[in-house]
């Protein structure tokens, strides 16, 4: 497993593998093209997500998918958000097929979390 956080540690322990990989397939098999994705929220987080499983468009790019996250879920632009994959924040031009084939795990799902400006502590941010 290559995530460190609780949250998608959390999420992977409630579903067998087999289960979540059938799940990932089946996505894949209903939705031709499309990346299957597991959306989750940062324990600190407050913002009520719209899904917690998505089928994105892998030519779509990380911009992209954030701005339509912010239009569904009527954040103002002073509310921050922000979308870590392999506890890492993404560039902004990263198509998500890239993305996907680069940090998606065993099951075949591509695990987001979610987390909002207000999150301190969550991750190192000093500038060396």
């Amino acid at each position: 497993m290559s995530y460190n956080l609780i949250e998608v540690q959390e999420y992977i322990q409630h579903k067998s593998l087999e289960e979540r990989m059938q799940k990932s397939s089946q996505m894949m098999n209903d939705n031709q093209g499309k990346i299957p994705a597991i959306l989750l929220k940062a324990k600190s987080c407050t913002y009520k997500l719209p899904v917690q499983k998505l089928s994105i468009d892998g030519s779509m790019t990380m911009g992209s998918l954030l701005f339509a996250l912010r239009k569904y879920m009527w954040l103002t632009p002073s509310q921050g958000l922000y979308v870590y994959i392999n506890d890492t924040l993404p560039m902004l031009n990263s198509r998500l097929s890239d993305l996907y084939e680069r940090y998606k795990e065993e099951d075949g799902f591509l695990y987001l979390l979610c987390a909002h400006q207000e999150d301190k502590g969550f991750y190192n941010t000093e500038i060396f």
